[in-house]
């Protein structure tokens, strides 16, 4: 049995459709005049996409933070808690951030027991 497909546009559509014409209401206005396409800026300075593996409660407060922004009309996402959490491991001392690095990775292998397939470090690995 073969599924209808849908755009995300005809269903958005559908919402904003009348059932019946209202004799009433006055003619709608015309529209606006669609603002000109936005500059796309060189692929140098666009976001690049990436997958990334994070731990379920990780995933939870990510999203929590990024909810609690937007009910407070803040327009955040959890990409943006991503970048400002890489800004500031970049300022980070490189051997410690190596250190906290490993000592992480050993950390997830008792949970996380597939992480031994990617390779793990050596213990005492802080080389730069």
């Amino acid at each position: 049995m073969a599924r209808k497909r849908f755009s995300a546009a005809e269903m958005l559509a559908r919402g904003q459709q009348r059932t019946a014409p209202d004799e009433a209401s006055p003619p709608a206005a015309p529209a606006a005049p669609p603002a000109g396409p936005a500059a796309t800026p060189p692929a140098g300075e666009r976001y690049r996409r990436v997958t990334v593996f994070i731990t379920p409660e990780q995933y939870r407060w990510v999203r929590q933070v990024a909810l609690q922004a937007q009910m407070e009309e803040c327009a955040l996402s959890a990409s943006d808690v991503v970048r400002l959490a890489l800004e500031r491991l970049r300022e980070t001392d490189a051997a410690s951030l190596r250190q906290a690095l490993v000592e992480q990775a050993w950390r997830d292998l008792q949970r996380y027991p597939g992480r031994a397939k990617r390779g793990m470090p050596a213990r005492g690995d802080t080389r730069g």
